[in-house]
């Protein structure tokens, strides 16, 4: 997507109106995303640019941009929730999953599984590309990379299909132990933070926190990625 001359040089405000505009019309892209979050980065809006980064990352969960810039974006944030480490080997086949979509991992899936019924059916009809020492070799192989994928397209899915989430965009909002205003205070979220929404009940959201903490909070103030 080419960007518009006011990007170019530098007019960001000017450039934000295009591509509020290009969304509005029902365009939608990574680098749209990309650029449009870029655009808010250089006028000092982290919320919305981390909300645009996110969202260009789940157009093309390999944008090396949009990650890069999450990175730096995430830095200004005025107070980081913390992030409770996962186990490594859901770690591995989240950070595995990431590296592209659903589909593909789909389609990396159906071309490992016809892969293999090719070389077995070459080995038992006794194809030269298909001997026995060619499949000892191919088919571990081949099996392994399955083991990799099914996980990695599962999550993947779940992630596309199921994960909602917002990003703070007021400069900070409150945590409510219930949905209601007079209830107890549990947090003060700041903007930029991403919260992940468990349950939607008028006016509120359900979100758990990556520490683990969980709470009420108007939806006023946040949108959703």
């Amino acid at each position: 997507m080419a960007r518009p001359t006011c990007f170019k040089s530098a007019k960001y405000s000017q450039a934000m109106i295009i591509y509020d505009s290009l969304l509005k019309s029902g365009h939608r892209s990574s680098e749209l995303y990309f650029n449009l979050a870029y655009s808010y980065s250089k006028m000092g809006e982290t919320g919305k640019s981390i909300l645009n980064l996110e969202r260009a990352l789940r157009y093309d969960p390999a944008n090396n941009r949009a990650q890069l810039l999450l990175v730096n974006e995430n830095l200004k944030i005025k107070e980081k929730i913390a992030i409770i480490p996962q186990f490594f080997i859901f770690k591995f086949f989240d950070d595995i999953s990431r590296f592209t979509g659903s589909w593909s991992w789909l389609f990396i899936i159906f071309i490992i599984f016809i892969g293999g019924l090719v070389f077995i059916s070459g080995y038992l009809l006794k194809r030269d590309f298909a001997s026995k020492r060619n499949s000892l070799i191919v088919l571990p192989v081949l099996f392994i990379l399955l083991v990799l994928s099914v996980p990695a397209f599962i999550i993947s899915y779940d992630r596309e299909v199921n994960l909602l989430e917002v990003v703070v965009l007021d400069e900070n909002i409150t945590l409510f132990e219930v949905p209601e205003v007079s209830g107890k205070k549990e947090a003060q979220i700041y903007e930029g933070n991403k919260l992940r929404i468990l349950n939607d009940f008028s006016g509120w959201y359900l979100v758990r926190l990556s520490n683990g903490k969980e709470g009420w909070i108007i939806k006023k103030g946040v949108l959703e990625i």
